[in-house]
């Protein structure tokens, strides 16, 4: 399944700066960069993500490399040891370079229609196209997520193993708070005053959406790679596992539906668990 894939990371994708800009050090944190020129050099202990623009790495860089829609150069003798992940991105190396860990290339939403339609039947063709979009959406979401948030979402998984029964029992009554909410906005919308609101609202609800699955993904991925002893799985690959696990559930007739929104509702109370310590 080479070359599959994406799409419109569009609404996220916001140019923050067309500066050139360079810098050295040690980097203990994850590198979240938006367009422009940029260069670093020094040891990187983890992920470095950058949607559109250029960026170009030397040194040691110890988790994932990420591009959306950019160019990423590493220059010589630097070491990756994690992925690199190219998603609509172009990679320049030099022989120098040691990369140990795999090198995933991702394309277009157009070769995954044609990937589809070459190897899946008419009759489903549609629904697994929806099912694959869906999927690679909240992949490269969840992804930028993490990238933001590392420790954030590694605390809100480990609400949802442990507090389950206390986060559902959140989740729901936030979720039908979200629901009576739309629902005023919506009448107040026909005044033109609600409109600002659910505009807001629907903002708020993918956030919390992006959050959540993150989590979700996290401890469904995390779980599964302890299962089969493999815990030191990069953190891009136990995203992922997690993300098919509830792509799957979510395809189940009838019940998908309602068991998505049950797991919407944990870590909706996961989200307010770790917000409100005290609870």
């Amino acid at each position: 399944m080479k070359r599959l894939i994406i799409f419109f990371l569009i609404l996220f994708i916001i140019p923050m700066g067309f500066l050139y800009s360079q810098k050295s050090n040690n980097y203990k944190d994850n590198i979240i960069k938006f367009g422009g020129n940029s260069e670093y050099t020094g040891t990187f202990e983890k992920d470095i993500v950058i949607i559109g623009g250029k960026i170009s790495l030397k040194g040691e860089i110890k988790g994932d490399v990420i591009g959306m829609w950019a160019t990423i150069e590493i220059k010589d003798k630097s070491i990756v040891h994690g992925d690199i992940i190219l998603i609509s991105s172009k990679l320049k190396k030099e022989n120098s370079v040691k990369i140990r860990g795999a090198i995933t290339k991702l394309g277009s939403v157009k070769e995954i229609k044609k990937f589809t339609k070459l190897n899946i039947s008419k009759s489903s063709s549609e629904i697994t196209f929806s099912l694959l979009l869906s999927f690679f959406f909240w992949y490269v979401f969840i992804l930028v997520v993490y990238a933001l948030i590392p420790d954030q979402i590694e605390s809100m998984a480990k609400n949802i193993k442990e507090k389950t029964g206390k986060s559902l029992g959140f989740g729901i009554l936030i979720y039908f708070t979200i629901i009576f909410l739309i629902l005023i906005f919506a009448i107040l919308s026909l005044f033109l005053i609600g409109i600002p609101f659910l505009i807001l609202m629907a903002l708020l609800i993918l956030i919390l959406k992006g959050i959540g699955r993150a989590s979700m993904s996290y401890i469904f991925g995390y779980s599964f790679s302890k299962s089969i002893k493999l815990e030191n799985l990069p953190t891009a690959l136990i995203l992922a596992i997690g993300l098919i696990i509830i792509t799957l559930i979510k395809s189940i007739p009838i019940l998908g539906g309602l068991l998505l929104i049950l797991l919407d509702s944990i870590s909706f109370g996961a989200i307010f668990l770790f917000k409100c310590k005290k609870c």
